[in-house]
Formats: C-alpha cells, structure tokens, sequence
C-alpha cells in the first residue's frame, strides 16, 4: 500500500468537487434520455403538466424527462436529464444554473458524478424571467 496520502495515486485520494455555473442554452422535453433531436418536445406543450396526471408514466411506466443543454463562459458543454416535473414549466434558455461536478482527477476529464442543479428565476445579464 501507499506510506500516505500523498503517495496515493491520484485517482485514489478520493473525490474532487468544483462548481459548474452555466447558462440554460436549450431546455425541451424527451420521453427516453437516448432520444434524438428529431424526438425533441418544446416545453411550452407541457403547459399544465402535473407529476400525478403522467400520461407516459400511466401507459408504459416511465416519465417523461426534462432535457437541458447548458454551457458556461468557457465554452464547455454537458447535457443532463431529469425527471419531468411541473415545478419546471418556467425554465428557459438564458437561465443561469449552478452544479457542483465531482471527479477523481483535478482535470475533471471524466465526471464521477454531479449534485442537483439549481436553477435561478433570472435570465443571465439581470432580465426577470416569470416562472
């Protein structure tokens, strides 16, 4: 084994965490995560969606997810999913969002996971956004 800490191979010392502050750049409605984007559903058609009226969950038991795209200032892109949720009928594009990323190399070339977003009510640059 290693002497110490400091010995450890790096991708053995455990987890690395960094903050992702992004903006929403697309946010849409897809009914599987490996959906195309020709499967895409805008999500002003899920106007009056409720968690408990799921017509996809209803039929084959699975919910409908939330798709958003987000960037930061450097250019750096990912694209996550969620399940749908009403509470998420007021996302936009232009909306900042702020993750922590974890990864076992200070690189962070490869993710070992990553927290919730939060989302905030204001579209970058200090416009309010209704939600």
């Amino acid at each position: 084994r290693w002497g110490g800490w400091g010995d450890a191979p790096e991708d053995k010392r455990g987890l690395y965490g960094a903050y992702y502050v992004t903006r929403i750049e697309d946010v849409c409605v897809v009914d599987d995560v490996r959906a195309s984007a020709d499967e895409e559903y805008d999500l002003r058609e899920f106007d009056g969606y409720t968690m408990a009226t799921d017509e996809l969950e209803s039929g084959i038991g699975l919910p409908w997810k939330l798709r958003l795209r987000l960037s930061d200032e450097t250019g750096r892109g990912m694209q996550v999913h969620s399940r749908m949720s009403e509470e998420y009928l007021g996302v936009r594009p232009g909306m900042s969002a702020v993750g922590v990323l974890l990864s076992t190399s200070r690189e962070f070339g490869e993710l070992a996971g990553m927290t919730d977003f939060c989302v905030l009510e204001e579209v970058a640059g200090g416009e309010a956004v209704e939600a």
